[in-house]
């Protein structure tokens, strides 16, 4: 068969379940889904990959199943990459939120940082301090603390 004459029986195949069995099909493929326009959308699609496929490899025995076999499998492909999206879009909504936590997380020690730095009287203490000069420094600042104790002494000499 030579493709002019496949393609002309494809068309006047798909043409004649079309007019046989278009409401079939779509009735078909709602009930399952609940979804007429997503039923008519595979069927549509569906029919375009008849009009591509039949002329090459002959038109089925039975087109109507042909039909609705690949309509379903469409609605199967459209389900699925709509569930990706909805997966994706969850995983990146956590995502978003961890690294908003993070950026607030990171915020609040620059903040304590900032204040750790900030001159006190005369006094500051530099955000890298070790460990002795941050004790001291807490040590001079705490309330209630009377000059010439031992532990103000030993602050002062560090």
């Amino acid at each position: 068969m030579n493709s002019q004459a496949g393609e002309a029986q494809a068309r006047s195949t798909a043409d004649a379940v079309a007019r046989r069995s278009y409401g079939k099909l779509v009735a078909f493929l709602a009930a399952r889904s609940r979804d007429v326009a997503a039923a008519e959308d595979a069927l549509s699609e569906a029919f375009a990959s008849a009009l591509a496929d039949w002329p090459l490899n002959g038109c089925p025995s039975n087109p109507e199943a042909w039909l609705l076999t690949v309509a379903r499998r469409k609605m199967i492909d459209v389900a699925r990459g709509r569930q990706r999206h909805e997966i994706a879009t969850e995983q990146l909504q956590v995502m978003a939120e961890v690294l908003d936590a993070a950026a607030g997380t990171r915020r609040d020690l620059e903040a304590v940082a900032a204040a750790l730095a900030r001159p006190r009287g005369e006094e500051a203490i530099a955000p890298t301090a070790d460990a002795q000069q941050r004790a001291a420094f807490f040590e001079r600042a705490r309330p209630g603390r009377k000059e010439g104790t031992a532990s103000a002494q030993e602050a002062l000499q560090v």
